[in-house]
């Protein structure tokens, strides 16, 4: 989460992705102008720490993209997010759930609802892993399901 609200702007001076994104938003709701110039890149290597163990890289994000858009009539904000990899049994659910956090407090923060959201993977894995079975993997879809039924 750091690395969308902590980034490193052109000139090398500390900036907050996050916040100009809203602020961008903002205008454009109130002035009519672009709907669709709204990216968070999370792989600025600018901004990003990247450990290096021998030849391993560590701490690099499996999300690498945040793309918001306004509806044509600027009444909701739509997402999409890329992630480089994602493992569909341990991790999607939980990260669908973050992304539909973040859209509904950025929604709120320039006054409109949340849209639809999109999450793309390049690389998906469907690996069952010991202590994560059905029954955990169906509580967090209803967990997910309770969220997005307080947000309407």
């Amino acid at each position: 989460a750091y690395r969308i609200v902590r980034g490193i702007d052109p000139k090398g001076n500390p900036c907050n992705p996050l916040e100009n994104v809203i602020a961008r938003l903002r205008s454009q709701i109130a002035n009519k102008g672009i709907r669709c110039a709204y990216e968070i890149s999370v792989d600025d290597a600018l901004s990003i720490p990247i450990h290096r163990n021998d030849s391993v890289l560590k701490g690099f994000p499996c999300l690498s993209h945040l793309s918001f858009k306004l509806s044509m009539d600027r009444s909701e904000l739509h997402l999409t997010a890329l992630y480089r990899s994602q493992d569909y049994v341990q991790k999607a659910v939980g990260n669908l759930l973050g992304l539909a956090r973040l859209q509904a407090v950025v929604a709120r923060e320039i006054g409109i609802r949340p849209g639809s959201l999109v999450c793309h993977s390049t690389y998906a894995m469907f690996e069952k892993r010991k202590g994560i079975g059905r029954g955990s993997i169906q509580m967090l879809i209803d967990d997910a399901m309770e969220f997005a039924d307080e947000g309407e």
